[in-house]
């Protein structure tokens, strides 16, 4: 005896599809974020007498600061130098991953 209801087919087909493109759209997400971690930001201050470099997962892995600027400026500078090149960096940061990730977000704000 078939115990199937009429249109379960359809059904069935139709959640496959769903499941399918959501996998899909779990390994672009999956690769995008790959990406994202494998970029090295760059963030400045004072026309580059301050620089950060951060990964694309935000860990911040280089310092450098000019060491003229350590005689220009007291450290209360520098420590603002610091700070901006750190926050620059984020920006930069946050920018690439709108970018990387626009593809994905646009897609879902058309639906």
């Amino acid at each position: 005896m078939d115990f199937t209801h009429p249109g379960t087919g359809h059904l069935q087909s139709t959640l496959d599809d769903m499941l399918e493109e959501v996998r899909v759209s779990t390994e672009r997400i999956d690769d995008m974020q790959r990406e994202l971690q494998s970029r090295e930001i760059t963030g400045y201050a004072g026309n580059g007498e301050v620089t950060v470099r951060l990964l694309g997962t935000g860990q911040f892995v280089d310092v450098f600061i000019d060491p003229d600027t350590h005689r220009r400026y007291d450290a209360e500078t520098v420590g603002t130098l610091v700070l901006t090149a750190v926050n620059d960096g984020l920006a930069r940061l946050q920018e690439a991953s709108r970018t990387i990730f626009a593809p994905v977000l646009d897609t879902a704000a058309e639906r």
